[in-house]
């Protein structure tokens, strides 16, 4: 009877335990208020940043109308009806409104990844949960300043952005698409984490991702909490 008892109090300890430290973690992610406030204000003004001059330079066009049917189609469309919308935009930039356009973008990107750098080392990655609002600062993570060289951005926010995952502020799921995007559309390598379906030009149908060693990559997923990678979900580089 007394193994019991003992038995059932190291249990009771032992579930105390775990609750304590769940509560610990969630009060260590959590913002207030004050916070919350100040970083919608600050992530809003980021996101309109990061599309200001880009969708123009994107499509190619000074015309509003379009420029409007874009922010309709890239959230209700699929993905081939929106790529058929875009090949029958007709480009009427000039060079030389492309260029300053451009020019205009990257400072844009440089302002929003140093304030993107800085909330996350204050407060942490401003995940939409713990905002508590559908916010996302995704699009941003995925435009590297000119200023340093992709690979040296992929470097430096996989150290900051590890750290979030780690502690529960980030999903591994949205860090193992940011690199992807990062390494797939940017750097023009395989997917690292298989995230996404790629675009094969030859059959205007989205496929499987590309990715180099499929152990590498489901050990890799494993370790931020991704189930694995099974046959017929990936492609491997040929």
């Amino acid at each position: 009877m007394k193994f019991i008892k003992l038995t059932l109090s190291i249990i009771m300890v032992t579930m105390i335990a775990c609750n304590s430290k769940k509560t610990n973690e969630k009060a260590a992610n959590s913002l207030n208020k004050s916070e919350i406030n100040l970083l919608t204000a600050e992530i809003n003004e980021m996101l309109e940043k990061d599309q200001r001059y880009r969708k123009i330079t994107f499509l190619g066009t000074l015309n509003d109308s379009i420029t409007a049917l874009n922010d309709s189609l890239s959230k209700t469309a699929t993905s081939e009806d929106y790529i058929i919308f875009l090949s029958s935009v007709t480009k009427d930039l000039t060079q030389q409104q492309d260029d300053s356009l451009s020019r205009l973008q990257h400072q844009m990107d440089y302002e929003n990844y140093l304030a993107l750098k800085d909330i996350i080392k204050k407060y942490g990655y401003p995940s939409k949960e713990r905002l508590g609002k559908d916010l996302d600062l995704f699009p941003i993570l995925t435009h590297p300043p000119i200023e340093i060289t992709p690979k040296e951005y992929l470097e430096e926010m996989t150290t900051l952005l590890k750290t979030e995952v780690v502690e529960k502020r980030m999903s591994g799921q949205l860090y193992a698409t940011f690199y992807d995007n990062i390494k797939h559309k940017i750097l023009k390598e395989p997917q690292f984490y298989g995230t996404g379906q790629e675009f094969n030009h030859t059959t205007m149908q989205l496929g499987n991702p590309t990715i180099a060693n499929i152990e590498e990559t489901n050990k890799a997923r494993a370790e931020i909490g991704l189930p694995a990678l099974k046959e017929g979900e990936y492609s491997l580089v040929e």
